[in-house]
């Protein structure tokens, strides 16, 4: 302690009571202070909170890392003398916000002492900050405190992850010790698969001390009686069974290896752990695998249902699955030879493989175990997939009459052609009826679409058609308006600066639910740059001022066809019922409109040529760069939805920095989807300029997504995107 600011306050009566962890005696020391007492003090608590950590934790033997110099208790008590000490010796700090400064396993003796008054500031204000990103810090305090009974909102349950764990202790356990009634609460976030930033394995991410980690916070609750094992158990496969994303659902297959279940409790939940083998998600398909072996050799399965199980196992392209349920295999032919023939034709399953290794030791437990005719007949079909290696090891199990069979199924019939001539295929009409978009007619219809839009933004043609169905049934009906109460609730969650596509949907269904003050970002779309969230601002204020009108009619921008496509004879239809109406149409909505007009001898509109060159800078690491060049030169436009200003936006916005946002690529493809080389010129210059990537860029795939989608001829920057892609990682 002789390294801090303030060795001398560690030896007052403040200072001594705070290193004890006596929570109660800062009380009594400080209740016998004056104010000028306290003030005097303040500077020793503050240098304590620096030195807290100096306190608890050391610096490891190799001088790498820390260790912890005390146990997780001494930890929290000192925490919490410190942070109780600097609240009551602050000069001017409201005794009615104690609830928000103190630590909150003291909230309840702190209130019973001082009978603290409730604060004149309004409490949501309270809870939210001045920034409103204090609610997940806050709420719990206030319930503690008796500030407001536990919220039965979806906020509050995402708040329940408590946010950063690396703390003095487990922040878990600080918060049921606080309030036990929170434990059930907790439980149910196996229920949850949370956002990006509310999951398990979200906020264990950067937090890699092993006391800290709610894992072994639900143990230790477990083994204070406050959680049974079979709990625990039941609420993991129950998650596991949801199928959610790999980095979620990984929390949850190590929290299972955590809880080592013993045989006898795994035994009731025998077909969830069957029906686990089925998961799309490589690490509960590996626990699954394991639980049914242990199942199997205790005498708790039956041959058929473990066959069942088995067989998406062997299908896998994971590696280690595979070879772990050959080995399952073998146990079960060891324990009953009579299965031979049975598992050698489950096993027949992993040919498919297309690791070496794993074919041949297929083909050393099927040449083991038998094959019986049928299984022959199906492992004939998996012989050209074999590594070539492994080829003459089957033929010799299938023998010479099954090999001539397969190789000849049918006799030839005719003498083949001299020459191979290949058919000519031509593409598809960008107008063709199998690429036809259905207007939504449906109340119901519009809500189910409106809720894949939200959690899928990538698809452009799912987004234009609830935005036209929205402007065309605008304002809706208010009967019908209740049943958009969920989808409401989700708006809540959308954010401009992260889901724009998502959000601006958002503001247009409230739009056509009767809000006529929604508003997008008023600082973009605003000035002549043409960057991609200018294109969806000038889109959707377009739509909004649409559906202000309540014209029931669709707007003329509306696709027709996958890919933004509007057919020239359904845009005639429109432009002749908004004159049947006597409705101007609305400029942007027009200019879009024609825009998306097919291009049928795909001839570009812009006369602008085209070409790509390498440079590279020489240095201890030569680096190379792609450049796209247009002649004449792109310049920015005048703003606004045109094709100068889309044709500016692919060849000088990309120019200088990467879109991050995949949906609202594609987005930006739909908008002139007749004349896509400016925008495949902007993909190949994102692609060829990450080629040896250290970290990876995903959304450049939407690129090639719409490439692969269009059935025009590839214009010369689409040969460039596709060059450069195949020479990528």
């Amino acid at each position: 302690m002789d390294d801090t600011d303030f060795p001398a306050f560690y030896r007052e009566p403040l200072g001594a009571c705070i290193l004890a962890g006596d929570i109660a005696g800062v009380m009594d020391t400080v209740d016998a202070m004056s104010s000028r007492e306290r003030a005097d003090a303040l500077p020793g608590v503050l240098a304590l909170m620096i030195d807290r950590w100096k306190l608890v934790r050391k610096r490891t033997e190799d001088g790498t890392g820390w260790a912890h110099a005390h146990d997780p208790d001494y930890a929290n008590r000192l925490f919490r003398a410190v942070e109780l000490a600097r609240f009551m010796c602050t000069p001017d700090q409201p005794l009615a916000d104690y609830w928000m400064h103190i630590g909150i396993q003291d909230i309840e003796a702190f209130k019973a002492r001082y009978q603290p008054p409730r604060s004149a500031t309004p409490l949501e204000r309270q809870l939210r900050g001045e920034h409103g990103w204090h609610y997940r810090h806050h709420i719990h305090r206030a319930v503690v405190a008796g500030l407001l009974p536990r919220p039965d909102t979806e906020e509050y349950r995402d708040s329940l992850f408590f946010g950063d764990l690396r703390q003095a202790s487990n922040v878990v356990l600080k918060h049921v010790d606080a309030a036990p009634g929170l434990a059930p609460h907790l439980l149910r976030l196996f229920e949850r698969e949370g956002a990006s930033d509310t999951s398990f394995a979200a906020v264990e991410k950067y937090c890699h001390d092993p006391a800290l980690l709610w894992s072994t916070a639900f143990l230790t609750l477990c083994e204070r009686g406050i959680y049974t094992r079979a709990q625990l158990l039941d609420q993991t496969l129950g998650a596991l069974s949801c199928d959610w994303p790999q980095f979620k659902a990984g929390w949850f297959s190590r929290f299972h290896g955590s809880l080592k279940p013993s045989i006898e409790e795994m035994v009731p939940h025998a077909p969830r752990y069957l029906a686990l083998c089925h998961s799309r998600i490589a690490s509960t398909v590996g626990l699954a695998v394991e639980a049914v072996a242990t199942l199997h050799r205790a005498g708790k399965l039956q041959l058929p249902e473990l066959q069942d199980a088995m067989k998406p196992v062997l299908s896998s392209s994971t590696k280690a699955h595979v070879l772990a349920a050959l080995e399952v295999l073998t146990q079960v032919v060891k324990a009953d030879p009579t299965a031979a023939h049975r598992c050698s034709g489950l096993a027949v399953y992993a040919l498919a493989h297309t690791a070496a290794d794993v074919q041949k030791k297929t083909l050393h437990c099927v040449k083991l175990w038998g094959l019986d005719a049928e299984a022959r007949v199906a492992a004939a079909a998996y012989l050209p997939l074999l590594a070539a290696v492994n080829q003459p090891v089957l033929r010799a199990l299938l023998g010479s009459e099954v090999v001539a069979a397969t190789a000849n199924p049918i006799a030839p019939t005719a003498t083949a052609p001299t020459c191979y001539q290949p058919a000519v295929v031509s593409a598809l009409s960008t107008v063709d009826a199998s690429y036809a978009i259905a207007p939504l007619a449906t109340i119901p219809e519009l809500i189910e679409s409106i809720a894949y839009v939200f959690e899928n933004p990538v698809d452009i043609d799912a987004w234009e058609r609830a935005a036209g169905a929205l402007v065309c049934m605008a304002p809706l009906p208010t009967a019908a308006r209740s049943a958009f109460a969920a989808l409401q609730k989700r708006a809540k969650r959308l954010a401009w600066d992260t889901q724009p596509l998502a959000f601006a949907l958002a503001q247009l269904m409230a739009c056509a639910l009767g809000d006529h003050s929604v508003t997008l970002a008023p600082q973009v779309g605003t000035g002549d740059a043409g960057s991609s969230a200018d294109f969806v601002v000038w889109r959707t204020r377009s739509l909004l001022a649409l559906a202000q009108r309540g014209s029931g009619l669709l707007p003329l921008s509306t696709p027709t066809h996958r890919g933004g496509i509007v057919d020239a004879g359904q845009l005639s239809q429109r432009f002749a019922m908004h004159v049947q109406a006597g409705l101007l149409p609305e400029p942007q909505d027009h200019a879009l409109a024609l825009l998306r007009l097919p291009n049928p001898n795909h001839v570009a509109p812009q006369a602008l040529g085209l070409t790509w060159s390498v440079t590279t800078s020489e240095g201890d690491y030569p680096f190379q760069s792609l450049h796209i060049h247009s002649e004449p030169a792109a310049r920015q436009s005048d703003g606004g939805l045109s094709g100068p200003s889309l044709t500016a936006k692919w060849l000088t916005h990309g120019q200088w920095q990467s879109e991050r946002d995949a949906a609202r690529i594609r987005f930006l493809a739909s908008l002139r989807p007749g004349d896509l080389d400016a925008f495949y010129a902007e993909g190949a210059h994102a692609l060829g300029n990450n080629l040896n990537w250290w970290e990876a860029n995903w959304q450049n795939r939407a690129y090639l997504d719409v490439l692969l989608e269009s059935s025009a001829p590839l214009p010369p920057m689409g040969c460039l995107l596709v060059a450069v892609a195949l020479a990528g990682k």
